[in-house]
């Protein structure tokens, strides 16, 4: 869901979180620099995904403007012809039944917008080109280029039927995961 329109906050903060892998591979220069990175030291495809991420302040008020305006503007003038229509219920069946689903529409709608801030994310489409998918343990951790650093986005289970792909059973992943997990040890 695109919250305000062309707008991304100044620093993109991705829900993916594990344990089993860094949530960023350090800063680059350039999409370039992280591609070259990638190649040296992982065995791992470029690929478009959509994912979610926390939304920022500003998002969040827009996102209560828009309620309270629903609110404050459309839910009375709702209610209030829910109840005229009510009163007049033998002659206008069919116009009580319209309004009433104004007024629940704008109640899912109001109900919608307070879970989508209380929820605090929302997803993000990825550049492909800058996106990459690497096998490792199980899981495909996907890492993006984004605000000049690579970045943990997402994590997912490999399907079963992929398992034994070549791409998938790579050493080359846990032989630089395991060189991470060794040089924080030796700290």
């Amino acid at each position: 869901m695109e919250l305000v329109k062309d707008y991304l906050p100044a620093v993109i903060e991705f829900t993916a979180k594990t344990v089993e892998v860094p949530d960023n591979l350090g800063a680059f220069e350039t999409p370039e620099d992280v591609q070259k990175f990638m190649s040296e030291n992982f065995v791992a495809m470029s690929e478009q995904v959509e994912t979610d991420r926390l939304i920022d302040d500003f998002e969040k008020e827009h996102i209560r403007d828009e309620y309270i305006k629903e609110l404050e503007d459309r839910l009375p003038e709702y209610q209030e012809r829910y109840l005229e229509r009510a009163k007049e219920t033998e002659q206008a069946k069919d116009a009580e039944k319209m309004a009433k689903e104004s007024v629940n529409a704008s109640l899912n709608k109001v109900e919608t917008l307070a879970r989508e801030v209380k929820k605090g994310t929302t997803e993000i489409n990825l550049d492909a080109a800058v996106t990459y998918k690497v096998p490792h343990n199980g899981s495909y951790f996907f890492y993006t280029y984004i605000d000049g650093q690579l970045k943990l986005a997402k994590v997912k289970k490999i399907p079963d039927h992929e398992l034994g792909d070549l791409f998938n059973s790579s050493e080359r992943n846990k032989t630089y995961f395991d060189g991470i997990k060794k040089a924080k040890k030796a700290k």
